[in-house]
């Protein structure tokens, strides 16, 4: 298996995360990294997969002001019901 650090420090300086969390109750960790292309998300995802050796879970997340703009467009299409 590749040194830890190394290959850390690559994943780090290639997707310049905006912030990194660990979980102290399992082996897991968080990064929010801003992804613009399928391409990106493709090399992160098999970075990942090939040095851990286990299938990374991609969670896509937005600022709240683009929720605004998702709701109205979505109520051009339905209504909520109450």
């Amino acid at each position: 298996m590749q040194a830890r650090g190394p290959t850390f420090a690559k994943i780090i300086e290639r997707f310049r995360p905006q912030a990194f969390y660990g979980n102290p109750t399992r082996r897991q960790a968080f990064m929010i990294v801003e992804l613009n292309t399928p391409a990106e998300i493709a090399e992160l995802m098999y970075v990942l997969s090939w040095w851990l050796k286990t299938e990374p879970t991609f969670t896509p997340i937005m600022p709240p002001d683009i929720y605004a703009e998702a709701i109205v467009n979505a109520k051009k299409i339905i209504s909520p019901q109450p």
